[in-house]
C-alpha cells in the first residue's frame, strides 16, 4: 500500500483508528503530532496538530514524490493560502519575537506552538508560490529597526505593510489627481460659465 511507504519512514508511528498518529519530521516534534489517513479513492491525508504541515510538506521533508498523496491519474493542485492564515502567521512572528517574560508554563507552551507553526507556514507558503517581498523592501524601512525579526520570520507580515503603502500611495495619486480635476474644472467654469460638477465631469472623461 502506498500509504506504508510514507509511514515507514516516521518515528514513533502507530495505528491510530482509521489512520496512523506520529512525530513530525517537518518541526521535529517529541509528540505524536502528525495525522496520516488513507481516504476512500485513494487519497492520502496528512495533517500536524501542531505546526499545522500538511502532506505535501510531508513529502518534501521525507523527500517522497507528491504523487503518492493522491490516486493515479490526478493531478495535484497547489495549496491556497488565506487571509486568515496570513494573519495568524502575522501574529505568530510578532508574539515570537516579542519574547514575552512571563515564565509560565503555558506561556511558554504558546511560543513554542507559534514557532511551529511558523515553519507549517513557511513550507505551505512556499509550495504556493506566493509572491512576497524581501526583508529589504523600501515600504519596510521603517519598520525594520523595530520589527525586524518579526518581518524576517513572517512573510505575510512584509506582504500586509507593502500592501498598505502602496495603497495608500494609490490613494494620495487619486486624491491629487481629484484637487487637480476640481482646480481645473473651476477654471473652466469661470471662462466658460458652465457649472463647476459639469466641468469636473468633462475633465475626467477625457483623461
Amino acid at each position: 500500500m502506498k500509504i506504508q511507504a510514507l509511514t515507514s519512514l516516521l518515528e514513533k508511528c502507530k495505528k491510530s483508528g482509521q489512520g496512523y498518529r506520529a512525530r513530525c519530521p517537518v518541526h521535529g516534534s517529541k509528540g505524536s503530532t502528525l495525522s496520516v489517513t488513507e481516504k476512500s479513492g485513494g487519497y492520502i491525508v496528512a495533517h500536524c496538530f501542531s505546526c499545522g504541515a500538511d502532506g505535501l510538506a510531508l513529502c518534501n521533508t521525507l523527500g517522497l514524490p507528491v504523487s503518492l498523496l493522491f490516486p493515479e491519474g490526478s493531478e495535484y493542485e497547489h495549496p491556497v493560502i488565506s487571509k486568515s492564515m496570513e494573519k495568524s502567521n502575522a501574529v505568530d512572528a510578532i508574539m515570537v519575537a516579542n519574547k514575552t517574560k512571563d515564565n509560565t508554563l503555558e506561556a511558554h507552551r504558546a511560543q513554542k506552538k507559534a514557532v511551529e507553526r511558523l515553519k507549517g507556514f513557511e513550507i505551505k507558503d512556499s509550495a504556493a508560490g506566493t509572491f512576497r517581498p524581501s526583508i529589504d523592501h523600501q515600504a519596510l524601512k521603517d519598520f525594520r529597526p523595530d520589527y525586524e525579526e518579526a518581518l524576517n520570520l513572517s512573510p505575510a507580515l512584509r506582504s500586509q505593510i507593502v500592501e498598505a503603502h502602496w495603497g495608500s500611495v494609490v490613494e494620495r495619486a487619486e486624491n491629487d489627481e481629484r484637487n487637480r480635476a476640481e482646480n481645473q474644472a473651476i477654471k473652466t467654469s469661470k471662462n466658460t460659465g458652465k457649472s463647476a460638477i459639469k466641468c469636473v465631469d468633462e475633465w475626467l472623461q477625457n483623461l
